[in-house]
């Protein structure tokens, strides 16, 4: 097939040879394979930034213990556990959150908050409106709606997020709660300080 000369920044000609050198391989077809890769991408209406995006949300929901299940089976089980043991499953929630906030407060470098808040967008991709946002220096809103979602996942969702948030230094001030939809208000807990006085966009 004919050969065409592509241009590209030398710095990341260097770094691409050095990956085709590690493992054993050309220059030549490692540019192709990528080449591939966005042209396989763009065919299903992707970006090449989305994709490794939604890779980087998948990796780092599998590594702070994420796993997937059908949405109908975990449905029907959080209704159970709300009719038969609704304080020990918040609780159990909250533990599970406080677990995440631990994992991104000593595995994340830089904004642990801003990383945080981003892969949390991407783990519940379920729901229709996922939004968490910073009031002024000392408090964060969490938004989350969809029509979904029973009052029981409702609920331990939020319990969830108190969790995480909780073990960041912000305690929650206002909660509602209702089918399908939840508002969170959270202000930096007295006498600490929100971790790396994180700012979310």
């Amino acid at each position: 097939m004919k050969r065409k000369m592509l241009a590209a920044r030398e710095d990341l000609v260097n770094q691409v040879s050095e990956i085709a050198n590690r493992g054993g391989l050309t220059l030549f077809g490692v540019a192709n394979e990528a080449l591939e890769q966005i042209v396989k991408l763009d065919k299903s209406g992707m970006r090449i930034s989305d994709a490794v995006r939604e890779y980087e949300v998948l990796k780092a929901a599998r590594d702070a213990g994420f796993v997937l299940v059908p949405e109908g089976l975990l449905y029907d089980a959080m209704d159970k556990a709300y009719r038969e043991g609704k304080t020990w499953m918040m609780k159990k929630w909250v533990e599970s959150g406080e677990w995440c906030g631990k994992y991104y407060s000593v595995k994340e470098s830089g904004d642990k908050l801003q990383r945080l808040f981003e892969d949390l967008r991407g783990f519940f991709w379920n729901a229709k409106d996922f939004e968490l946002s910073q009031k002024g220096d000392n408090a964060v809103s969490v938004r989350c709606a969809s029509p979904r979602f029973p009052e029981s996942y409702t609920a331990f969702l939020g319990s969830f997020l108190e969790g995480v948030l909780g073990v960041l230094g912000y305690k929650c001030v206002q909660r509602d709660v209702v089918k399908g939809f939840l508002e969170l208000e959270f202000e930096t807990i007295k006498g600490g300080s929100a971790t790396d006085g994180g700012k979310v966009k």
